[in-house]
């Protein structure tokens, strides 16, 4: 006879009578629940075992309602392993609404957000979002117009709502910030959103944005001569400083301003970043990134190097980032120690051949989908302010990607590709402790961990969702990434397209992806490696196999200049021949 422990069943061994009591309500009650979810097997080789594990006869007499109390405590990797054991717990876990909500959480890669509606409201509402995901169809299409003086580099999107910096005449500075709230599955009938601006007091160079914490971050414009940046930290509902910052404004010493002169720009939590990157030509320690606690003002990184191009950054977490090195052709981790930040560890990309040299390791790709609310929301203070809408579920910011846009330079030719991988590998190398920062060879970690593909170079910021990456192509036929193409695609700078391409890195989604029989929707399935041959470039073969599912429209999409994406929405910008922002096509999922 098996004996279990008295302690761990204890109150529920209490309550067994009150919920015996309840068992004959429990199939009124599942009969009123959703259809059940297709519980995924987890890509593990422990579940592909041919035999697996009986459950012991005393667990396997168990009354019902105290499984399920034993599996709704379980996490979520535990209730698959368990769903794999025998159809009685695989139809135990089928027929919760609240077990199955954290697995297709967990499969989209996801997080509750809390919230009043139901646990099977919610369910329907990720299964629906998921399926039009899958499928690629969106339920509406909503245009709004920019309007003048909407400046091309200064944008973004964030919780719902696209900002723009406006210049307020021909030739003119940036001196106010518009913002439209985009239409969602969740608006209430009534007069759709309208675009809302404020006129600021100084002109802006770029700006960036924490709505939960009521920050926008007003990088003040540089002119010509200028060797002082000076960042000014507002409330968003205000544009008073910020009552959480020590200091409204915070400064940073440059060389003298060219005119090729960049800036780049990020926040998370209460670290802020801004890199300084001089021109586009050549290495120069002109070049800074620095990196401050804006609530205090303390400075606590300030990065500069002779030998290489600093060209971005990202932050990983609320005490880490990355930093493409250009020069020694490395990506480097830093993380934070007390009050300064250090290197944790440094990834190798793939090596180069003679005469070759990475001229540009760019990550304008950022993510902008479901975000985790980090403090309470203000109060509006006006009919003009915006707050993003409450959310039912947010993306795990560990499961996202990280993607760089990359520049080789070989016989006085330029080589664009795209590098895709998953954020998680550079956290994990970041968080482990050791005596001296860790080296990690491309032949380690770059073959089964990234995909590169080839992309031309565009003008435009990306923004992605989660393991889901967007982006346009001039053929329906898919991706060019395989050894018989040309090694580089030629620079589209006002290049527009009508077919759209999804790549989506969810494990989940690749072990489940099938045909879709639309014929304005093609779908593969890319497990195998794909790479560029030794030559010019790179002195060995270059091959990357990080797993996708891809979808391609062949139709049904206007002519775009630049595609967005968030959790619940394709957003398109339409363009006029200066490169002018004119529209946005919105198109919900």
């Amino acid at each position: 006879m098996t004996v279990f422990p008295v302690s761990p069943f204890k109150s529920l061994l209490t309550g067994l009578e009150r919920l015996k009591q309840r068992r004959n309500r429990r199939s009124v009650a599942l009969a009123a629940l959703p259809p059940p979810l297709a519980i995924p097997q987890l890509p593990a080789p422990s579940l592909a075992s041919p035999q697996p594990p009986r459950i012991p006869p005393a667990f396997d007499n168990l009354p019902p309602e105290l499984i399920i109390q034993i599996l709704d405590s379980a996490d979520v990797p535990s209730l698959l392993h368990c769903s794999a054991v025998c159809r009685r717990f695989r139809d135990i876990v089928s027929a919760s609404s609240a077990m199955r909500y954290r697995v297709a959480l967990l499969v989209a890669g996801l997080e509750d957000a809390g919230g009043p509606s139901s646990v099977s409201d919610r369910l329907r509402a990720l299964q629906l979002r998921e399926a039009s995901w899958r499928n690629f169809h969106y339920r509406n299409r909503v245009t709004r117009e920019i309007g003048p003086g909407a400046y091309r580099p200064c944008y973004d999107l964030h919780g719902g709502v696209f900002f723009v910096g406006r210049r307020t005449g021909p030739n003119l500075p940036i001196r106010m910030l518009s913002w439209l709230p985009l239409p969602s599955t969740r608006d209430p009938p009534g007069v759709p959103p309208t675009w809302r601006s404020v006129p600021l007091d100084i002109s802006i160079d770029d700006f960036a944005l924490d709505l939960h914490q009521d920050l926008v971050v007003l990088v003040e414009m540089l002119l010509p001569g200028t060797t002082t940046l000076q960042v000014h930290l507002r409330a968003f509902q205000t544009l008073q400083p910020h009552p959480r910052a020590a200091a409204g404004l915070l400064t940073a010493e440059c060389d003298p301003v060219s005119v090729n002169s960049t800036i780049v720009i990020d926040l998370t939590g209460c670290l802020l970043g801004l890199l300084f990157n001089y021109d586009h030509t050549g290495f120069t320690d002109k070049d800074a990134l620095t990196v401050w606690d804006w609530t205090t003002g303390q400075m606590l990184c300030r990065l500069q190097n002779s030998h290489s191009k600093l060209t971005s950054f990202l932050f990983l977490a609320e005490d880490m980032f990355l930093v493409p090195n250009v020069g020694d052709s490395t990506i480097e981790v830093y993380r934070r120690n007390d009050q300064t930040f250090e290197l944790a560890a440094t990834f190798d990309l793939p090596p180069q051949a003679d005469g070759c040299t990475l001229h540009n390791a760019n990550s304008r790709y950022k993510s902008r989908g479901v975000f985790r609310p980090s403090s309470p929301p203000s109060a509006p203070a006006s009919e003009d302010a915006c707050m993003p809408t409450e959310r039912t579920f947010y993306l795990s910011p560990e499961k996202e990607l990280v993607i760089f846009s990359l520049e080789y330079r070989a016989k006085g030719d330029s080589h664009y590709f795209t590098l895709i991988t998953q954020k998680e590998i550079f956290l994990r190398a970041g968080r482990t402790q050791a005596d001296a920062p860790a080296r990690v060879q491309w032949r380690t970690w770059g073959p089964s961990g990234t995909r590169i593909i080839r992309e031309p170079l565009r003008l435009w910021d990306y923004f992605f969702a989660g393991t889901r990456f967007i982006t346009l192509t001039a053929s329906d036929a898919g991706g060019v990434d395989d050894e018989d193409s040309d090694e580089g695609l030629a620079r589209e700078l006002n290049a527009t397209h009508a077919h759209v391409r999804v790549l989506d890195f969810n494990p989940f989604a690749v072990a489940q992806a099938v045909e879709c029989p639309d014929p304005t929707r093609r779908v593969r399935t890319v497990r195998e490696p794909c790479g560029v041959r030794e030559g010019k470039l790179f002195s060995e073969d270059v091959r990357t196999s990080l797993p996708y599912v891809e979808t391609t429209t062949t139709g049904g999409f206007p002519q775009l200049a630049n595609v967005m994406c968030d959790h619940e929405r394709v957003i398109g910008l339409q363009t006029n021949a200066m490169l002018d922002m004119q529209s946005l096509d919105v198109f919900l999922l």
